[in-house]
């Protein structure tokens, strides 16, 4: 990745619909230098589960 690169400003229409998507499902999206290479990571926050009882 370069030097400063933000995803959320970035003009590649790729870049653009991965971090879209990723907010929409409630996740967090990250890139990682790997060098060499790139890493993308999308984390979604744990949720409680519910206990329905029936």
């Amino acid at each position: 990745m370069p030097p400063g690169f933000d995803a959320e400003n970035a003009k590649s229409l790729g870049m653009k619909l991965i971090a879209s998507l990723g907010r929409q499902l409630g996740g967090e999206p990250e890139w990682q230098d790997a060098a060499p290479g790139t890493r993308f990571v999308l984390e979604f926050p744990l949720q409680e589960r519910s206990t329905l009882q029936v």
